[in-house]
């Protein structure tokens, strides 16, 4: 199966060696993953037609208008894969000298297992050739000195890849504004919006400098844990939680000002107690319904706040990352035993505004009591909340989940 495209005639009137010249730049370009694979161009009589791969996703202009029609927002770990993908052609493509000068969601292709592809060079130019000559076919994409008809480099085609993603993020066909696109997204991290703005500078010197380094952002990005802004981004429910930390009391301890020294201490203790004692009672409940993600450094209102302000509340010298875990880890292990601590996955996503504990629990095959030097305690999941089941209840609800 292949995919002929047939030149209009009128465009072979007026440029009868177009088809020609989008060809040897197809050829110089060479096979990419993420570029629609070339395989021949001929004549039949007066007509003039190109020979690709067949493409059965459709573009990604109609993938933006299925996504609109549905109001579907399209996934943050999709918007940058398909902005990896693209920075990927375009790296492979100004390394070879040309320039696309249309990049563009209507010349963007979707393979059938939703990979993107950049296709249509018949506006393409080499780095060091005249432009003029080739027409601009997607105006609202087309950087402002394409617009003006200055010189154009490699970073037009950066500043046209800046307004696909947007219209990606917003679900519209249509350049948007990345102030816009960091108002509706906040399931992006900001270091994305960041790289939006600087995609579409007016001035190309204030754009990145290559196709590679917006691929390297991007990488950077997904490696960083770009889901940990989706998960807070949904908010709280009955599978998520929030903590603002483990032990640092965030009211500052909230003490009476008259305190001994030795006093002071025992009531921060007792606060870092009280604290990672909410932290234990929620890992209890996701383990005793059907599992969840407990973010440590989240505010109730899904602000990242990190967990570094907990590392203060440990000795001099072991105020670190690492004590922060072995921390965690022991007093799991104290709370529910070994077994648990090894079935939870904690993550951590180091995030600009700080680090995010990311502690996956899932539902375990067995109840799970919370040890205490008042006796067990026994905790559910109910709605968006953390809730004690009284000793009586206790056995109706393990035969219920577990025993039946």
């Amino acid at each position: 199966m292949v995919a002929l495209s047939v030149v209009k005639p009128h465009a072979s009137v007026l440029d009868p060696d177009g088809t020609k010249r989008e060809a040897n730049l197809l050829s110089r370009v060479k096979n990419h993953t993420h570029i629609v694979a070339f395989h021949d161009y001929g004549t039949d009589g007066s007509v003039q037609y190109l020979v690709f791969e067949y493409l059965s996703g459709g573009t990604l202009a109609e993938r933006i208008e299925r996504a609109a029609d549905s109001r579907e927002v399209i996934q943050p770990d999709v918007v940058v894969r398909y902005g990896r993908e693209l920075a990927g052609a375009l790296a492979q493509i100004h390394a070879a000298g040309v320039i696309h000068r249309d990049v563009a969601p209507h010349n963007i292709w979707l393979s059938d297992r939703q990979k993107v592809k950049l296709g249509d060079f018949d506006s393409a130019v080499l780095l060091d050739g005249e432009s003029g000559q080739r027409p601009i076919t997607t105006e609202d994409y087309a950087s402002p000195e394409e617009r003006h008809g200055d010189p154009v480099d490699q970073r037009s085609d950066l500043y046209s890849l800046g307004g696909v993603l947007i219209s990606l993020a917003l679900g519209e066909l249509a350049f948007g504004d990345p102030a816009i696109v960091r108002e509706r997204r906040s399931d992006l991290p900001p270091a994305f919006h960041d790289l939006l703005a600087s995609l579409i500078a007016s001035s190309p010197d204030d754009r990145p400098s290559s196709a590679q380094e917006v691929l390297d952002r991007l990488n950077e990005i997904r490696r960083r844990g770009l889901d940990i802004y989706a998960v807070i981004a949904k908010g709280e429910g009955p599978h998520v939680e929030f903590k603002a930390s483990m032990r640092f009391p965030r009211d500052g301890g909230d003490l009476p000002p008259n305190l001994t020294e030795a006093q002071r201490k025992a009531a921060l203790k007792g606060k870092y107690a009280t604290l990672e004692k909410m932290v234990l009672k929620t890992i209890a409940a996701f383990l005793n319904s059907q599992g969840g993600i407990l973010l440590v450094g989240v505010e109730d209102d899904g602000t990242i706040v990190g967990i570094e302000d907990d590392f203060g509340t440990f000795d001099a010298g072991d105020q670190n990352v690492d004590t922060w875990q072995l921390n965690l880890k022991q007093k799991i292990i104290n709370a529910f035993g070994p077994d648990v601590w090894a079935i939870l996955d904690l993550k951590l996503d180091v995030t600009e505004q700080g680090t995010v504990a990311r502690i996956g629990c899932p539902p375990r095959a067995q109840p799970t009591w919370l040890n205490n030097k008042a006796g067990p305690e026994f905790y559910i999941r109910a709605a968006s909340s953390t809730e004690p089941l009284p000793t009586e209840r206790w056995s109706q609800y393990v035969k219920e989940r577990w025993v039946s």
